[in-house]
Parts: structure tokens; C-alpha cells; sequence
């Protein structure tokens, strides 16, 4: 049973270090536009930390049973949406302008 904490809350302020042994699970679909806008992020931080990837476009039917069971217990509430787990907390970033924060806060910088 995971705890669940918003991400404007204790984790969404400190610093990088806090992130490290998270494992994160990144929900999107090819078809938002916001999922497209910080999918390049999500990917670089990717390199530096365990994300799982969930497309959501095609429906459960071709989701992992890891992020299937993962979507259901947590219900996401919309994409784009970072979930991050650590120390049986859940910590939801939900958005573009979350996710950036997120990303920029670990020092992930992309060119465009």
C-alpha cells in the first residue's frame, strides 16, 4: 500500500537528491500535446533515473502489467502525469508545467 503525497508538497521542493532510488513511472499518450512537449525531458532524465514508460494510447490491452497495475491502484488522473515511488510514498507530478518543474530540478536540460 503506497502512501500517496502531492508534488507540490515535500518532495516537489527538495533538491535532486531525493529523487534518487525513486522508481518513476511516466504516463502519456502519443496524441497529447503536452506529452509531446516534455517527453524529450522525461527521456534525457530517463538516463539518470529508473522510469518505467506507460503509453496509454492504445488502452490497457497493450500496457506492461507493471504499469497496468500501477494505473489502476493509483487511478491517473490525466496526462502527462510522473508518478514517483520511494520508500512505499507516492508522489504525483501531474502536468507539463509539474513535470518541467520535475525535470528542471534534477538538471535536465534539453536542447530544442
Amino acid at each position: 500500500m503506497l502512501l500517496f503525497l502531492s508534488a507540490g508538497g515535500e518532495y516537489g521542493n527538495q533538491k535532486p537528491e531525493a529523487l534518487e532510488g525513486a522508481k518513476m513511472y511516466y504516463f502519456y499518450a502519443d496524441w497529447c500535446p503536452h506529452c509531446q512537449k516534455v517527453k524529450p525531458y522525461v527521456t534525457e532524465m530517463a538516463k539518470s533515473y529508473d522510469i518505467v514508460f506507460c503509453n496509454l494510447t492504445a488502452g490497457e490491452n497493450t500496457l506492461s502489467q507493471e504499469c497496468l497495475e500501477i494505473a489502476k491502484q493509483v487511478r491517473i488522473p490525466g496526462v502527462p502525469t510522473i508518478l514517483a515511488v520511494k520508500d512505499n510514498k507516492g508522489y504525483l507530478f501531474v502536468g507539463e508545467d509539474q513535470i518541467l518543474n520535475l525535470t528542471k530540478a534534477a538538471g535536465i536540460e534539453v536542447k530544442e
